[in-house]
Formats: C-alpha cells, structure tokens, sequence
C-alpha cells in the first residue's frame, strides 16, 4: 500500500495472523467478550481486506476494511460501493505514535481504489482515543447504537465522505 518514513503499510499475508489476533484481543477484550474470535471472522469475510502496518519487519498495527456495492443510488450516485472499517488497531507500545492516523489513511485509500465513496465504522462511546483518531481524520458521528458493546456500551456509527 505505501510508506512512510520507515513505516509500511502492506495487504495481510496468512503469517499475520497470529500478531492480528494478539493485538485484536489487547485492543478489544474490554469492548468484545470474544475478540480473537470475533477478529478471525472479520479477516475471513468475503469481501474483506486487511492491512498490516509494519516497521524494520517488526508489526505494529493493522486494519480490516469491508465493502458493499449498492444496488440502488445513494445521494448523487447511482450504484456506489460503500467501505466499512471493522477493524483498526496498534500494538500497545507502539500507541499514540502517529501509525493509526497511517493506517488509517492508507485504508482510506485502499477504499478509494475499490471504488468507494464514504467509509463508515463503528467506535465505543468510551473509547476516547477512537474518537479523538476518527474526529482529526475528518469522520463524524451520525449515530448513537445502544447496548452495541460488550457491557451494554453504546457505539457511535461514524462517517467520512471520501469523495466530492
């Protein structure tokens, strides 16, 4: 997918695996009762892509981008491909280092090259850290869901146009 300084964003090779679903399971176990599992299915979706951040062959975060194409038009667009993030995370030593805003850029353009026009992705209320990403990358909330998360927490459902 591209570089950056020393930092590689590439498509997942099945030797991720393992580093995906450790780093799954420390980002997400407060949010999910069975993160491991849960990440497994979303790696394995049909239409899912996966990218895995890596510096001097040491990974340090990845994400899970999946895609619909409309069959109706949506807004301006006749039949659109919409790209939902179902995943993002950073190894816990590399955090607040810059590598999410990457690879979340680089999924934005991993989107763009599928076609997509909007990426959506759902966050826990609680997760400031997500939040605080997502808002300086330009997504906005358009949606309370209650009781999405493990514990009943709510999720906020979030949007960013990708093109104009």
């Amino acid at each position: 997918m591209g570089t950056t300084g020393l930092l590689t964003v590439r498509l997942r090779r099945p030797d991720d695996d393992d580093f995906i679903r450790d780093v799954a399971h420390d980002s997400f176990a407060r949010w999910s009762h069975a993160p491991r599992q849960s990440i497994m299915a979303m790696l394995h979706g049909r239409s899912a892509r996966t990218l895995v951040a890596e510096k001097n062959d040491n990974r340090l975060g990845f994400a899970i981008v999946t895609f619909e194409a409309l069959g109706r038009p949506f807004g301006p667009w006749p039949r659109p491909v919409i790209a939902h993030l179902d995943a993002i995370a950073v190894q816990k030593d590399a955090r607040r280092s810059g590598i999410g805003q990457v690879v979340l850029a680089s999924a934005e353009t991993l989107a763009c090259e599928y076609g997509a026009v909007c990426m959506t992705l759902n966050t826990a209320r609680a997760n400031r850290p997500a939040l605080v990403l997502f808002g300086s990358c330009g997504y906005q909330v358009t949606l309370e869901i209650p009781e999405f998360y493990r514990g009943r927490q709510p999720a906020f459902a979030m949007t960013k146009l990708l093109v104009e």
